[in-house]
């Protein structure tokens, strides 16, 4: 899960993110390195790898950024 602001001083907004990546820590630091300075992300749930399957994901990679 990524916390992120809206353009302006708006309230924060979460953002999903699935992560290839077993390692809840190692997760979010793979998803950190492409987020802004005043964006945070960390782990929430585990899923199956069935689940991260279906996204198509390889290891270490990431669902995309739905706001850009």
């Amino acid at each position: 899960m990524v916390t992120t602001r809206r353009l302006g001083d708006g309230e924060p907004e979460y953002a999903p993110f699935v992560v290839a990546e077993p390692d809840p820590t190692k997760a979010a630091q793979l998803v950190s390195r492409v987020l802004a300075p005043d964006e945070r992300a960390r782990a929430i749930c585990p899923l199956s790898a069935e689940a991260i399957k279906k996204f198509g994901l390889e290891p270490g990679q990431f669902t995309n950024r739905w706001w850009e």
